[in-house]
């Protein structure tokens, strides 16, 4: 979901910490295995549908939200 799509929650500092701190290591472990992470924003339909097209990829995986706007929008 891009920040349009956010309905105005906007997580907390200790929220985006604790974000900042985890892409950081997970993009240090992808390198390690000799891959990179990729962070893109934008409406969920689209920014999920763009790396499928390019890569060819077989699968998309990812995780159930629980933010209220993600909720009402059924994303999960």
């Amino acid at each position: 979901m891009g920040a349009e799509e956010e309905d105005g929650w906007r997580p907390g500092a200790a929220s985006r910490w604790w974000l900042h701190y985890s892409l950081a290591a997970l993009e240090r472990a992808l390198g390690r295995q000799g891959s990179q992470l990729v962070i893109r924003r934008g409406p969920a339909a689209d920014t999920l549908a763009a790396p499928v097209a390019e890569t060819g990829a077989d699968a998309v995986f990812w995780n159930r939200r629980n933010e209220p706007a993600a909720v009402a929008a059924k994303l999960n």
